[in-house]
């Protein structure tokens, strides 16, 4: 792991997310440790670069402010620079036509998580706890084995599992349940995004999880069938 690895990996969500909206104020370095986080953690990308300065090599960005290579000064190709001027005027007209959410409605989606937080926060940390617990009661399992010399009661094939379904749900509810504060505390739309992401997150995790708990009994059944036919 590099250091700006280790570095952004430290960041909090926010501060990872505030990046990858500054790409260009970051070096070549910088710009793939933030991608990398972000793929780490699953949030959101920026779309891959549109090309590279020809004198440094730095990538340049859909979102790129200047018409001049931020890291050498290098005045952009002119592909780069069309490509770029189309990306503003269509956001530009984006802009003009989207729908923009009202004061009222922004309140009442605000009052929404309000009211989600607290419940999202105690499951989160009910989750944790669990977990805590989980593992007094597996080391408590081991020794009683080791003494009786009875492995069959190690668990050690599940407990781990199940440990760390409890962790991973938890801190992902937590990180869901923190955004929700946020947008609820100051109301700002990209906050909302963000909690919403959170929640997708969230969901697909579980969704995995429960695909895999209907999957490894199948292929168990169909491996045993396999097995007796011999």
């Amino acid at each position: 792991m590099s250091e700006a690895e280790e570095i952004w990996r430290s960041r909090s969500d926010d501060q990872v997310i505030a990046a990858a909206d500054a790409l260009a104020e970051y070096s070549e370095e910088g710009e793939q440790a933030i991608r990398a986080e972000l793929r780490r953690r699953g949030l959101s990308e920026p779309p891959p670069p549109l090309g590279v300065c020809l004198r440094c090599g730095r990538s340049i960005g859909d979102n790129h402010p200047m018409d001049e290579c931020a890291q050498c000064g290098e005045p952009l190709p002119s592909k780069i620079l069309e490509a770029l001027l189309q990306l503003r005027l269509e956001a530009r007209r984006d802009a003009a036509t989207a729908p923009e959410l009202r004061p009222d409605e922004i309140a009442v989606l605000a009052g929404i998580m309000r009211k989600t937080h607290p419940w999202a926060l105690f499951v989160g940390i009910v989750g944790l706890v669990t977990a805590g617990f989980m593992i007094v009661n597996g080391i408590g399992n081991a020794m009683a084995g080791l003494r009786l010399q009875n492995p069959e009661s190690l668990d050690v094939l599940v407990m781990p599992f199940i440990f760390m379904f409890y962790v991973l749900t938890s801190i992902y509810l937590l990180r869901y349940a923190n955004r929700m504060r946020l947008f609820a505390a100051q109301c700002q739309v990209h906050q909302l995004e963000r909690a919403l992401q959170a929640q997708r997150v969230f969901w697909k995790f579980v969704g995995l999880v429960t695909l895999a708990g209907f999957a490894v009994p199948l292929v168990s059944i169909v491996f045993a069938l396999i097995i007796g036919t011999f």
